[in-house]
């Protein structure tokens, strides 16, 4: 609540969040100044050492699902800021109404996440698919989806080390289930930190 802008970074002793803003035009939105400061944010975290870096955004680089999807405008200054700095951060994470985890080119992590309340689930874009799925498009990033979740509502649990980072989805009851249920782990996860210099 107290960072200056709408896009900033968090710096703790064991990660850092750089937090994007995409704006409201479907498929987001980053202009010039915004690019060159997440650059300048991505070159200052190579000096500030090895912890892990997450980058969060609304918009999805990466999702199947069936309301938004993924956005390529997104996709392409990521990717763009990644290349330019030789920083890949350790987990990127996206909102739309679902939860799903992505794998890209056997070692990056993307993960949608923002079905932790709204009432209106968004679904995926084929009914029932099944993970681990290669999504992979012609001249892309083998990008994989190894779970997903949008029938239920939820919240995700990080663990953060120098060495890992596990992930629990905890799934919630349907309104027709039992509301007394305690929320169950739907998807587990855990990958192993990166170097970045």
């Amino acid at each position: 609540m107290d960072q200056p802008n709408v896009y900033w970074t968090l710096i703790t002793p064991l990660f850092e969040i750089i937090g994007l803003y995409s704006n409201v035009p479907p498929g987001g939105e980053i202009r010039k100044p915004q690019y060159d400061w997440f650059v300048a944010q991505l070159g200052e975290k190579a000096r500030r050492g090895d912890k892990v870096l997450i980058v969060a955004v609304h918009h999805p680089p990466y999702s199947y699902d069936n309301h938004h999807s993924g956005s390529q405008h997104i996709k392409d200054v990521l990717s763009k800021a990644f290349t330019e700095t030789k920083i890949h951060p350790d987990l990127v994470t996206g909102h739309v109404h679902n939860y799903q985890r992505f794998t890209l080119d056997d070692q990056y992590s993307y993960i949608v996440i923002g079905n932790s309340g709204y009432w209106h689930l968004h679904g995926m874009k084929e009914k029932g698919l099944r993970v681990p799925a290669d999504l992979s498009e012609q001249n892309d990033t083998k990008t994989v989806l190894e779970k997903y979740v949008s029938d239920r509502h939820g919240f995700l649990k990080l663990k953060i080390n120098k060495k890992t980072i596990s992930g629990e989805f905890h799934a919630v009851s349907r309104p027709h289930e039992s509301w007394s249920a305690p929320p169950r782990v739907a998807n587990a996860f855990n990958y192993n930190v990166k170097k970045k210099r």
